[in-house]
């Protein structure tokens, strides 16, 4: 039996995988190499058809061997993994992957560094796995034109001799999607990487396409018990993790541990972390609100929080605060941290204020924003008009001196009135920064045709380039999942970084109405009426009804 290894490290038997594969239906290929190359064309090699396989060849001159398909695959919608079934004669190591998203698909290619290793010397068939998306070309909304594939006997070399000659058979290759797992706890409070004195936790795995056969057994932890597991769903499942004494726990999942719809075996999960503390941990609370505005130049005054230990008590005195003192100059969000520890070690969840000078609330102004690609931006009373045009698929929205402490908030709220029948929004990070990383992230699901202003609330905390200081930030509109943009206002009415999701409405207290009449209870025309109220949090000018007593 042959074993390969792909780019995320895994094991997989070559031919159970193949007998998997052979059923899956695609949205690009599968490309079957009998008696045809599929399209698939070679260089500095050849590749020759037969009636089970194709047989590419590296000889003398194959420094550069490739073997290519011009053809447009849609990163945005088609699965994210090449599955080669191939049978390597030769000595190479390595596969590297080059991909195009130039017009025509020949050049302009852009190769990926970490090469996936596979099997050598090998006398029957396997199949290894290509994740496209390790390549920066593949970035979930473009079009690829072109796919490349090399062969080397060096992880890292190009030169004369980074390559093997001799023969290595490919009998089919195919665009699948490989099942994940996602690890949390729905216990309040527990998250990864969370210290609590929970005596156990409730843990939820959810699997990204339906399984059947995935079981406790293939749940791994360092120490403590599983138990209570179940499955609500050919998706989710739940268990209880009980700790065996103070420490740290870890849940991991292993690759292969269980295969999805087409039998493909699983990626390994991102390992889940608790620490169980039998010695309570204190809580800090904030004085004061958790998000604060300040006009630019304005003042600001930190509010403070206090601390409480079930075994120290008291412990406002020894907290540590960091960031409280803000440059009101310079817009941007700001994050006041505060930190405390028991007599016992114990540390209680940092707790974090997010401070806002100049907040992007749109009020007869753009803010620091401009657009692109055929979409304009225009400054209204209480909110700006972002107007996009359909005849391009990359609008564009954005700012390079947001100032955004990630620290003060993993989510982006976005009120919008959505006046167009774009259903997507998307988050682009370090579009014009040549030294970072741009990534992309989608919010589906937005409402068309709007009547009134909705907030969404888009969550950053898995995207890698949202750590420290950002400051090259937009968004881009699009009609769905794929490249389409429909053409249409979307009346924007504040953008901000927020700690939590807000999903409870804003109280109001300490209403009170008056008039400049002599007697201020009383009003007649011509007189001034003043409502008074304290919101508990910001909130927009409210819309105020009053009804006549009399004539």
């Amino acid at each position: 039996m042959n074993f390969y290894k792909g780019i995320f490290g895994k094991w997989v038997s070559g031919f159970g995988l193949l007998m998997a594969l052979s059923g899956s239906v695609l949205a690009q290929g599968p490309w079957n190499f009998q008696d045809s190359n599929e399209g698939w064309a070679n260089k500095n090699s050849t590749f020759s058809t037969g009636s089970e396989f194709s047989t590419w060849t590296l000889s003398g001159n194959g420094r550069y061997n490739r073997i290519s398909l011009i053809t447009d695959i849609d990163s945005s919608s088609a699965p994210k993994y090449l599955a080669i079934t191939l049978q390597n004669e030769t000595d190479n190591d390595y596969i590297q992957l080059g991909l195009t998203t130039a017009a025509g698909g020949n050049s302009g290619w852009g190769y990926v560094s970490a090469r996936t290793q596979i099997s050598v010397n090998q006398s029957s068939f396997s199949t290894v796995l290509i994740d496209l998306s390790a390549s920066g070309k593949w970035n979930g909304s473009n079009t690829i034109t072109g796919t490349l594939l090399r062969m080397r006997n060096h992880p890292t070399l190009g030169d004369a001799t980074s390559f093997s000659q001799g023969d290595i058979k490919i009998k089919k290759m195919e665009l699948v999607n490989v099942p994940t797992m996602t690890i949390e706890s729905t216990t309040s409070g527990v998250t990864d990487g969370s210290t609590t004195s929970d005596t156990s936790i409730a843990l939820k795995f959810t699997a990204s396409e339906a399984t059947t056969n995935f079981d406790v057994n293939d749940i791994t932890i360092n120490a403590g018990t599983i138990s209570n597991f179940a499955a609500t769903s050919s998706t989710v499942y739940t268990a209880t993790l009980a700790p065996n004494g103070s420490g740290a726990f870890t849940v991991d999942i292993a690759a292969d541990a269980f295969s999805g719809t087409s039998g493909i075996g699983n990626t390994a999960a991102d390992q889940f972390n608790w620490t169980y503390s039998a010695n309570e941990l204190p809580v800090i609370s904030l004085t004061g609100s958790q998000i604060v505005e300040v006009a630019l130049n304005g003042t600001y005054s930190d509010a403070g929080a206090t601390a409480s230990d079930t075994e120290d008590g008291s412990l406002t005195g020894d907290i540590s605060t960091s960031g409280a003192s803000i440059d009101t100059s310079v817009a941007g969000t700001y994050a006041v941290t505060y930190n405390v520890n028991d007599s016992g070690s114990a540390a209680a969840v940092q707790v974090v204020r997010t401070v806002v000078v100049a907040p992007f609330d749109f009020e007869s102004s753009v803010e620091s924003f401009q657009a692109g690609n055929l979409a304009t931006i225009t400054a209204g009373t209480t909110a700006a008009t972002y107007a996009v045009d359909g005849a391009n698929n990359f609008n564009n929205l954005w700012t390079t001196t947001a100032n955004i402490d990630t620290v003060a908030g993993k989510y982006i709220a976005l009120t919008i009135k959505n006046g167009s029948e774009n259903t997507r929004v998307q988050v682009v990070l370090n579009r014009s920064t040549a030294s970072k990383t741009t990534t992309y992230t989608a919010l589906d699901g937005l409402s068309t045709n709007d009547s009134d202003f909705k907030t969404y609330h888009i969550d950053m905390s898995s995207v890698a380039t949202w750590t420290g200081t950002v400051d090259d930030f937009g968004l881009r509109f699009k009609k769905n999942t794929g490249s389409a943009v429909m053409s249409g206002d979307i009346l924007i009415d504040k953008i901000a970084i927020v700690p939590v999701e807000d999903v409870t409405a804003p109280s109001l207290s300490n209403v009170s109405i008056s008039s400049n009449n002599s007697t201020d209870t009383l009003a007649k025309v011509g007189d001034v009426v003043t409502l008074s109220m304290t919101a508990n949090e910001p909130i927009k000018i409210p819309v105020v009804t009053f009804t006549s007593g009399g004539d």
